[in-house]
Parts: C-alpha cells; structure tokens; sequence
C-alpha cells in the first residue's frame, strides 16, 4: 500500500493510559489504534503500551487525499526538538503552523500539523522496498517510527502505518 489518506494523530502514551482511553480523548477507535501501530499477536502483546510510546491514532470520518498528521504537543516540547523528532526541518514544521510566529506560542497537549506522511504497509513490504518507493533512506524510516510500539525494522506486518516524510 501507499501513502495513506485521511487524519492521523501523533500521541505520547501517558502514565495510566490504556487504549480505550487514548481512543476516546482522540476521537479514534481502538481497533483503529491497535491496527495501525501493530498492537495484536503475534508481533506485539495486546494492550501493551508505556508511557513515553508514539501512537498514531486514525481520526475516523476524516477523508483527506493525503495523510494529514497531528501531532500532540507534550510539555517542555520545542519546535526544534518536534522537527528532530520527525526528521523534518525547524522552517517545514513552522510552514505547516502558521500560528506559530514563535517558540513560545507552543501549549502542551495542543494539535500541530506535521508535514509528513503514514504509509500503510502492504503483505511482502520490508524497510528496504518501502524507503525506495518513497525515496527516503531505511535509516530515516527507522529514526521517525523508533518510539512506536511494535515497530521492528525487521519486521513490518501488513496494515501497520509508518511515519514517513
């Protein structure tokens, strides 16, 4: 699969989050949740999410072209280190956020569009032929997804959606 349409939230696990939580408080599912991040045997224990974790969470009804990111902002959060979390330019993450005129206009847990992208993986995708068909190193494709649950270089199970440029 490709580049998926739609919205998709970028959410930090909180300590006492479960996914019926996070599905609520961000408008998704946790089938949704689950299937896109991996969270189902065998690749990954069923519930098992920790504090400190990426989750993305598909917004349901939304219907963009594109993937349309968010990403929720956490305290002590800079622009700085959000575009290095997603390995994107400073000047690309302020383009998306007009609102944002400086550092400090930044308030936890507010949305903020990420100039990225959720590719679904296919049955017989690997890092390898995914980053060819983006055009982007495997290295970054690992360096976006690393504090996702269940996310594997090794190992990428068919619907599970990479953060991608």
């Amino acid at each position: 699969m490709p580049i998926v349409g739609g919205t998709y939230i970028v959410y930090t696990v909180q300590p006492n989050d479960t996914l019926n939580t996070i599905a609520n408080r961000l408008g998704s599912t946790v089938p949704g949740i689950s299937q896109i991040n991996g969270i189902f045997p065998p690749f990954f224990e069923a519930g098992a999410i920790y504090p400190g974790q990426w989750l993305i969470a598909p917004v349901p009804g939304e219907t963009n072209a594109q993937s349309r990111v968010l990403y929720v902002v956490q305290p002590g959060d800079s622009l700085y280190a959000i575009a290095q979390d997603f390995s994107i330019p400073v000047q690309n993450l302020i383009n998306a956020n007009p609102q944002l005129t400086n550092a400090d206009a930044l308030q936890p847990f507010q949305l903020i569009e990420v100039p990225i992208n959720v590719f679904a993986v296919s049955t017989g995708d690997n890092l390898y032929s995914i980053s060819q068909a983006i055009g982007v190193s495997p290295q970054m494709i690992i360096q976006m997804n690393q504090r996702r649950p269940g996310f594997s270089p090794a190992v990428l199970p068919a619907g599970y959606g990479l953060l991608v440029p």
